[in-house]
């Protein structure tokens, strides 16, 4: 792994680089998160399947440049596609973690991109806006006992019908899934939803 800059018009995104093959996975964080909190899934994946891995930090968080403010989020993953794009990949898989997916809604909404993904994960988005995002496959990852998760499957269903649900014990909420006891099924299960569908 190397951390890498990336640049866009207003400065540059600190990202951290997993290299590995052209098949890709970027990774959002959530809004209480920073790259630095994806336990192992980023080494799972480049290990384990040879995935090139890029982790992001979002304006504001770590080095990167400019405020925490949602609304350059969707510029953020823009960026990132393209800095992607660059490495020439065959395919190109992202999870989002609560914040991070609803960055990826809100970049899906306003994007331009000719992007296709093969499998989009949102890992317990708090919000939801009714999107096409242009993926093969469309996940929800709900905690069971996470504070109104009943209502946030709800509305994410709602916004997103093709999206399908899988579910995780507990109370915890997105990234701290993956400092617990439970880290090892958490990385299982996003280790599978990206790569074996």
């Amino acid at each position: 792994m190397k951390t890498i800059s990336i640049k866009t018009p207003e400065g540059l995104l600190e990202a951290d680089y997993y290299a590995g093959g052209p098949h890709w996975v970027l990774l959002f964080h959530g809004k209480v998160f920073s790259k630095a909190d994806w336990g192992e899934l980023p080494n799972q994946l480049h290990a384990d399947d040879q995935r090139s891995v890029l982790c992001l930090n979002f304006s504001g968080y770590g080095a990167s440049v400019g405020n925490q403010d949602p609304t350059h989020y969707p510029k953020n993953i823009d960026a990132a596609l393209l800095w992607i794009n660059q490495q020439q990949p065959e395919t190109v898989s992202m999870l989002g973690a609560s914040m991070g997916a609803v960055a990826m809604m809100d970049w899906a909404f306003t994007t331009e991109s000719s992007v296709t993904f093969q499998n989009t994960v949102l890992f317990a988005p708090r919000s939801a806006r009714p999107v096409q995002i242009p993926t093969s496959n469309l996940y929800g990852v709900f905690n069971n006992d996470e504070e109104d998760a009943l209502a946030h499957i709800a509305r994410l269903e709602n916004c997103l019908p093709t999206v399908q649900i899988r579910r995780l014990s507990g109370h915890l909420h997105a990234q701290n899934n993956l400092h617990c006891e439970q880290a090892a099924d958490t990385v299982r299960l996003l280790r599978s939803l990206l790569i074996d569908s």
